[in-house]
């Protein structure tokens, strides 16, 4: 054999081409290494959303058992009851929910069932991400806006939950890549097809979510309004239609169910007025907005005297608002307990914008090639200040709320480290100028985060680590007196990059290990420090004063010939019973225990038709808030004694009275 032949089997076998300069490699060498490390982000970001995901049993007993109640009946499916028996439907649009119950009824009905779809759209939105940003910063920012958005703790805590609010975010962000290409398109016809195909898209996170669905919908309009370079009349116009059809999608199943006569539905849970439109608008969305939630109890009504709890019920699972969202005001976001959620990279994501405002003024519309990146700054950036601005000022957030801001703060990472490449190849004073102050407010926010949430023995280890990559990629920075050293730089701004992502990826790992979560209320990690035992300590309250599976073993047998099994004063004490059984459960209030579902005449009438039994005072609710209810029992229904109650095996109930009504 010859030594030609021979040398180049070895070629071959050895893939030399890959150790050729850049310039010298084909289209498919250059693209391999990043299609290898995309699939390794998409991987990472996959086991971060599935290990440990027993801890997180069958998540939000509230939304479970609404959605093993919607695969009972096409009626319960299509106006989202809360319960099997169909008295309230759940205070979210069905859209989320339904994608849940096909998923339960493929898998069967499991924790993991109604958690998968939001693992699963948290996955692909990291693919998006990648791909949007690639777009327009390369491959490397994209990679590094995927590996953000995989890491981001708030956005691994919602994906890992069976809250809606992943799904809502991979149909915004289907939305965004949608209205890109209508703005880059040059074809009229396909920009209107792409335009309606992002006004669906938003229409169908408004049926998840209600109203923040609508919150990027300023920085994509936007978008297309200062991209496109259609006439101003005729992106208006296109605008316009665009509008109206997001706006008819968004109603559509509101319409239908208010349309429906009341006694042919569930009362539409959360609402004040019994109508979808005003749940959507209303509860979940101005009156979060201004802060209106909590509806002032009614006195408790002079009766009889009888059980009553001793003092206040724990709460049933989840957080206050002030412990859980924080305070509203403009540094909301840098101050416990909503700074561990994301702004690990807020700074530098920031950046991003005044690194794309240097490279100059672009005039309108940002049509040309050249504006790619201004374009992506209108898309990501009013995304992501339009949802600061919101969510800084709402009177009443939940953390997980703001994950909807993790895909543009994540693509705008990727693309602030992408703009000081570019910078420092062309300026290298002032990039690495820019370079190390950029760095610095990241770290020092990352400090003042870690050490509102974490021991001094875990902020100093990691620390370490940060001072000594950081002060590597200075140290290779100085070194440039050789042809070695441009290598070197190039790897000392992937050690600043480092640098800057190991705290937030280290977080969302913690988020995910965590061994007890808040099913109620997702949120990141909360850390060892005095907040951290708080929220766990608060989070894992139980439901009502008894345990409620076995409290069953009273009921269930003293109940298979009703209806419903037993009726409580809210959902967050039905939702056990009915992932216990399967079976109704009256929810008196709905979700707050405020909803006027049914009066004391409504129960009598139930009982007297053989519907119902029970009723279960948990927490002393009704007593404090349901006058009408609380005469109607302490007359006509007995308590059952504690000593009957522990006969059956179940617990006593101290404070909490159960109520036989024949």
């Amino acid at each position: 054999m010859s030594t030609s032949v021979t040398t180049g089997r070895r070629a071959r076998r050895n893939k030399l081409p890959r150790h050729l300069p850049p310039a010298q490699r084909t289209g498919r060498d250059r693209r391999l290494p990043s299609l290898w490390l995309g699939a390794m982000v998409i991987l990472f970001a996959f086991a971060l959303r599935t290990m440990n995901i027993r801890s997180v049993g069958d998540g939000n007993p509230y939304y479970t058992a609404t959605v093993y109640s919607m695969v009972l009946s096409p009626g319960n499916l299509f106006f989202a009851a809360a319960e099997p028996g169909g008295s309230v439907s759940v205070d979210k649009p069905p859209l989320g929910f339904w994608v849940q119950a096909l998923s339960t009824l493929l898998l069967g009905r499991s924790g993991f069932a109604v958690i998968w779809p939001q693992i699963a759209a948290g996955v692909v939105s990291v693919a998006v991400v990648n791909r949007l940003v690639r777009r327009h910063f390369g491959a490397s920012a994209g990679l590094i806006a995927a590996l953000a958005l995989a890491a981001l703790p708030v956005n691994v805590a919602v994906d890992r939950n069976n809250t809606v609010d992943g799904l809502l975010i991979l149909s915004i962000l289907l939305a965004a890549w949608a209205f890109l290409n209508a703005t880059e398109n040059e074809s009229m016809r396909r920009r209107w097809s792409w335009l309606v195909a992002g006004a669906v898209l938003i229409g169908i996170g408004f049926n998840i979510k209600g109203l923040p669905a609508l919150l990027p919908a300023p920085a994509l309009f936007g978008l297309y309004l200062l991209g496109s370079s259609e006439r101003v009349s005729r992106r208006l116009l296109q605008l316009l239609v665009a509008g109206v059809v997001a706006g008819a999608i968004s109603l559509s199943w509101a319409v239908v169910l208010d349309a429906t006569p009341a006694d042919r539905r569930p009362y539409v849970g959360s609402s004040t007025t019994n109508s979808a439109v005003d749940l959507m608008i209303g509860y979940n969305g101005l009156a979060r907005l201004f802060g209106i939630l909590n509806v002032p109890a009614t006195p408790a009504p002079a009766v009889p005297a009888g059980p009553a709890p001793a003092a206040p019920p724990p709460p049933r699972g989840g957080l206050p608002s002030d412990l859980d969202g924080g305070q509203p005001g403009l540094l909301r976001f840098f101050n416990i307990p909503l700074a561990k959620e994301l702004t690990w990279l807020l700074p530098l994501g920031l950046s991003a914008l005044g690194f794309i405002a240097l490279r100059g003024r672009a005039r309108l519309p940002l049509c040309a090639p050249q504006h790619a990146p201004q374009r992506a700054a209108l898309l990501w950036g009013g995304w992501l200040i339009t949802g600061l601005i919101v969510f800084s000022l709402a009177g009443f957030l939940h953390a997980h709320y703001v994950a909807l801001l993790g895909p543009p703060l994540a693509a705008l990472t990727g693309s602030s480290l992408a703009e000081m490449g570019r910078i420092y190849r062309t300026h290298r004073g002032t990039g690495w100028l820019l370079i190390e102050l950029a760095g610095a407010w990241t770290l020092t926010a990352q400090w003042s985060i870690l050490t509102q949430v974490f021991s001094a023995a875990l902020i100093w280890i990691i620390a370490l680590v940060i001072f000594v990559v950081a002060l590597a990629a200075l140290a290779l920075r100085l070194w440039r007196a050789t042809r070695i050293s441009e290598v070197w730089e190039r790897r000392a701004l992937v050690g600043v990059a480092a640098a800057l992502l190991i705290l937030p990826i280290t977080w969302g790992a913690l988020t995910a290990s965590e061994p007890q979560p808040d099913v109620h209320l997702p949120a990141a990690y909360a850390g060892d420090t005095t907040f951290g035992e708080k929220r766990r300590t608060l989070g894992q309250g139980p439901i009502g004063l008894a345990n409620p599976v076995l409290l069953l073993l009273y009921l269930e047998p003293r109940t298979f010939d009703v209806e419903y099994v037993l009726a409580v004063p809210d959902a967050n004490a039905g939702a056990p019973f009915v992932l216990g059984t399967r079976r109704p459960v009256l929810y008196i209030g709905g979700f707050l225990g405020t909803d006027p579902i049914i009066d004391g005449e409504g129960l009598q009438q139930m009982v007297a038709a053989g519907k119902l039994r029970y009723v279960w005072d948990a927490g002393g609710q009704l007593r404090r808030s349901r006058p009408d209810i609380t005469a109607w029992l302490y007359q006509s229904c007995r308590v059952v004694p504690p000593e009957e109650l522990r006969q059956a095996g179940a617990p006593n109930t101290p404070g909490s009275p159960l109520y036989e009504c024949r």
